[in-house]
């Protein structure tokens, strides 16, 4: 039987086998998105990640859909999880075809990491966070501070989200819209890629 049979899945099979949405469950109660992208690495560029909430019903395990913009990325995670290597807090997941298909999307500038400069007095971790949470919520993956220097009032840091589309495109939208040239947001590389060279 295969992935695609075996998720319940329908349509046409040429289209399923571009399917580029994961779900994956046996997580642990307290998954992190960073927990779940180590396991990740060298995969491919991530689009989406949504980590459930604990229920009734599995009160200590969690599930994650996970979307990449790749369909060949979300087959290394199938493959790592079939050959057994996919491991996530020293535990082995279970990882299959999502029921809800998400196409292909070229990954050309795009991405769910932003690398941020600008005034310190904006460009930092607190304001940032206190500034995108009057908008919308969202899953952090790590932030990497690469500069911040009061002397000369400048920040630069890279904030790594779990989405592109909903998080990271917003968020730099948000910053654009309201402090305009004063900040400059560009995407920079998202670590689950296979290379250090990012599209």
């Amino acid at each position: 039987m295969s992935s695609r049979q075996a998720n319940g899945s329908s349509g046409n099979s040429s289209s399923w086998d571009r399917n580029t949405s994961l779900w994956i469950t046996g997580l642990q109660h307290d998954v992190s998105y960073s927990d779940l992208c180590c396991g990740m690495k060298n995969t491919g560029k991530i689009r989406h990640i949504h980590i459930t909430r604990p229920d009734q019903k599995h009160a200590n395990t969690r599930a994650a859909r996970v979307v990449f913009f790749r369909h060949d990325a979300a087959r290394k995670v199938i493959d790592r999880a079939r050959e057994g290597t996919f491991v996530v807090q020293n535990i082995r997941p279970t990882v299959v075809w999502n029921r809800r298909y998400t196409e292909e999307m070229s990954p050309w500038g795009r991405s769910r990491v932003l690398r941020i400069e600008g005034p310190l007095e904006i460009v930092n971790q607190n304001f940032l966070e206190s500034f995108w949470g009057r908008e919308f919520y969202w899953g952090t993956e790590w932030v990497e501070i690469i500069v911040q220097c009061p002397y000369r009032g400048c920040g630069k840091l890279l904030y790594s989200f779990a989405s592109w589309e909903a998080q990271a495109e917003r968020a730099g939208n948000m910053l654009r819209d309201a402090f305009g040239d004063r900040v400059y947001v560009s995407y920079d590389r998202d670590w689950c890629e296979d290379s250090y060279y990012w599209s």
